[in-house]
């Protein structure tokens, strides 16, 4: 939902981004965890509409392949 700081509008704003920053580039791979914005039908239909976005998705719970984790992991022990 758009509850949160960065909803739907961000991610899609984040990948026109993307595309205009990279005009020539043929793919722009983005790495995203499996956070429900990401997958949500408006933030699918605008990748759609970017062809040089690809999206590789990191597995359903893999937080040693998201950086972010271990920076939770130390906030939570401190």
């Amino acid at each position: 939902g758009e509850g949160y700081i960065v909803g739907r509008a961000k991610v899609i704003a984040f990948y026109r981004h993307l595309v205009a920053a990279y005009p020539d580039a043929e793919r722009i791979s983005v790495v995203q965890d499996n956070w429900s914005i990401h997958a949500h039908p408006d933030v699918l239909a605008a990748i759609a509409e970017l062809p040089p976005i690809e999206i590789v998705w990191l597995p359903t719970y893999a937080p040693w392949l998201n950086p972010i984790e271990k920076a939770w992991r130390w906030l939570r022990q401190e």
